[in-house]
Parts: C-alpha cells; sequence; structure tokens
C-alpha cells in the first residue's frame, strides 16, 4: 500500500479508487493513502469498506481532508468506524471545501461521534449528501445533529435508517426543519418513532404555504366538461403533392395559424 500511495501522488488520471474488502491494509497503509490525498490534485472518489481502520487510521484520513480540495465522496461503510474515530474524522470535514458525498452506514458512531459530526457539519459548506444508517444513534445524537441543520445551507439528503431514534429526537428535528430550507429528503425508517414524534405543521406555516384542508367525501364528478380550445386541422394527414404548373396566392386575408 506504501508503494501504491507513493506512485499515486502524482497520478492525474485516475478518478475513482476503490479498496473495499482488503481486510491486510493497516493504519499504516491509511497513513500512507492520507498523503497521497494532499498531493494528487485528480482523485474525486475514494471507496473503503468491509476492513477496520482504526483511530489512527481515521486521523490521518483527517489530515488528508483538511488539505485536498478535490475528493468529492469518501465511503468508510462497514469499517468499525467508532465515536472516536469519527471525532477525529469530523476534524477533517470541518475544513475540506470540495466533499459532497459521505458514507459512515454500518458502524458505531453513537451519540457522541454524532455530536461532533454535527458540530463539524455547521462549519462545512460543502456537504449534500450523508449516509449514516444502522450507527446506533439515540435521541442524543439527533438532537445534536438538527441543531446543527439550523445552521447548515448545503444538506439535500440524509439516510439515517435503523438507528435508535425516538420521539424526542425527531421533535428536535421537526423544529429545525422551521430555519432549514435546503433538505429536500430524509429517510427515518427503522427507528423507533411513535405518535408523540409524528411531524405536525403550525398554523403560521400553513398559512405561508397556503394549505387549506378539507374533509373527504364520495361523489360524483360532473361529466360536462367546458374549456376553451381552437378548431386546426390535423397536420399529421397533411400530404404534400406537387402541382403540374407553377404558382402563387395572390392574397391572404390572415395573419397567423388557426386565423379564421
Amino acid at each position: 500500500m506504501t508503494a501504491f500511495s507513493e506512485a499515486f501522488k502524482f497520478n492525474n488520471t485516475i478518478k475513482e479508487l476503490n479498496l473495499g474488502g482488503n481486510q491486510r491494509i493497516s493504519a499504516l497503509g491509511i497513513t500512507a493513502l492520507s498523503e497521497a490525498m494532499k498531493m494528487n490534485r485528480c482523485l474525486v472518489c475514494i471507496e473503503l469498506y468491509f476492513f477496520p481502520i482504526n483511530v489512527a487510521g481515521m486521523i490521518a484520513l483527517s489530515e488528508g481532508l483538511k488539505v485536498n480540495n478535490h475528493l468529492e465522496k469518501i465511503q468508510l461503510l462497514h469499517t468499525q468506524l467508532s465515536s472516536e474515530g469519527l471525532i477525529a474524522l469530523s476534524e477533517g470535514i470541518k475544513f475540506n471545501k470540495n466533499l459532497k458525498h459521505i458514507d459512515l452506514c454500518e458502524n458505531q458512531i453513537g451519540s457522541l461521534g454524532m455530536i461532533a459530526f454535527s458540530e463539524s457539519l455547521k462549519l462545512n459548506s460543502t456537504l449534500s449528501r450523508i449516509l449514516i444508517y444502522d450507527n446506533q444513534i439515540d435521541d442524543e445524537g439527533m438532537t445534536a445533529f438538527s441543531e446543527a441543520l439550523k445552521y447548515n445551507n448545503t444538506l439535500e439528503k440524509i439516510d439515517i435508517r435503523f438507528n435508535q431514534i425516538r420521539d424526542k429526537g425527531i421533535i428536535a428535528f421537526s423544529k429545525a426543519l422551521y430555519l432549514n430550507k435546503r433538505l429536500i429528503g430524509i429517510d427515518f425508517g427503522g427507528n423507533e418513532v411513535g405518535d408523540e414524534g409524528k411531524v405536525s405543521i403550525s398554523p403560521r406555516v400553513q398559512q405561508n404555504l397556503g394549505i387549506r384542508t378539507a374533509e373527504v367525501t364520495k361523489g360524483n364528478l360532473a361529466s360536462a366538461i367546458e374549456a376553451v380550445g381552437s378548431v386546426a386541422y390535423n397536420e399529421r394527414d397533411v400530404v404534400v403533392i406537387q402541382a403540374r404548373s407553377n404558382g402563387y396566392v395572390e392574397h391572404l386575408t390572415v395573419r397567423a395559424p388557426l386565423d379564421p
């Protein structure tokens, strides 16, 4: 891995790098890769999944993210990422100027890691998509994340399925929606949300959006429909016939197609 990373420093053609499933990559190899990230100006996607990366490896990745301004996506799926590891990685996310997509799924970041990650989102101005499903995130972590959404104006899609979020976390998120104007999609599937945490719309927001409600009733629609239209010929049936002798139209009283 060290030799590969050394050559990768000066490569200007490879845009995507997939190292998933390489169980023998250690923190030393991740450190070498991070050093290459500092110099590489072409890579836009790194996929590191299904092998463990310890805190030392995350610290190295964080240092690489602080310097690299070309990477757009990083995947850390199922890397045994702990709360300590994410705390370290979040330092790099704060200062990165280009990262748009991060995948942290199937790890053990917990609430402490989520709190640190949320603080980095208050400063990060590029991330637009975050995947953090199955990470043991509870209401405390979701509350911190919701607070970050009040300040972040770039996130558009969040996948936070299969965590331990209950009503308190959803209520905090609902309050953040009044201030966040960017988010267009979030997946809460597989959590522990009850009736108390269901999202409601305040009367003030209803008035601003022009929302009207009415009782649903069963009935018949009127069969007659009145509409304004124009009579015209069917252009699909038009046939051009070549005249046997030349000629031309001397005078037209209309000025536009469909005029009578």
